[in-house]
């Protein structure tokens, strides 16, 4: 009858015991410990879910911008998706101090090294747009003194005055 375990390099296989005792012991302390934390709304350890953060500016006139701050509940997340309720350009900050050094810049430039911007996003459909990111924008809170917020800049892209709605999905990862 042949072994049934697989031959990995460098670890014999007549000594299975400990090494499947010792990853079995980690596995189940891992999930304990993800278990005890349970699932948060965004923040926390544990099991971390999607939450969508909606933004909806003022009425912009084409090609004028709004600042604004969105309050994750934590410091850092990896944003999935983008929607936009018509034309706009998202941008978003790791600081207020970057967002306004670079809410100037034309769409064609890339940004000043270190400025801080985490992410670009120019969507161009009339109807709306949803903007799937691939690969997940981390997106953080890089002020001197950490706090739970990221900061945006929405330009509206349309020809005609408008307000604009957008939505980031992000999944919270760090409280």
């Amino acid at each position: 009858m042949s072994n049934p375990l697989p031959i990995i390099p460098g670890r014999l296989p007549s000594a299975p015991d400990k090494y499947d005792r010792d990853n079995e012991a980690m596995t189940r302390r891992i999930i304990e410990l993800a278990l005890a934390r349970g699932p948060t709304a965004g923040g926390g350890g544990g099991l971390h879910v999607r939450e969508d953060f909606t933004v909806t500016t003022a009425v912009l006139d084409p090609c004028e911008g709004e600042n604004g701050e969105i309050d994750l509940g934590g410091s850092s997340g990896e944003c999935i998706i983008v929607i936009s309720d018509g034309p706009a350009r998202v941008r978003v900050y790791a600081t207020a101090a970057g967002r306004t050094a670079d809410q100037d810049r034309p769409t064609w430039r890339e940004p000043d090294a270190g400025i801080g911007v985490l992410l670009d996003v120019l969507l161009e459909e009339s109807g709306g747009q949803t903007f799937l990111l691939q690969p997940a924008s981390y997106v953080y809170n890089a002020d001197s003194t950490v706090a739970d917020l990221i900061y945006y800049r929405i330009t509206n892209y349309a020809d005609a005055a408008a307000a604009r709605q957008i939505t980031l999905t992000i999944i919270v990862i760090e409280e």
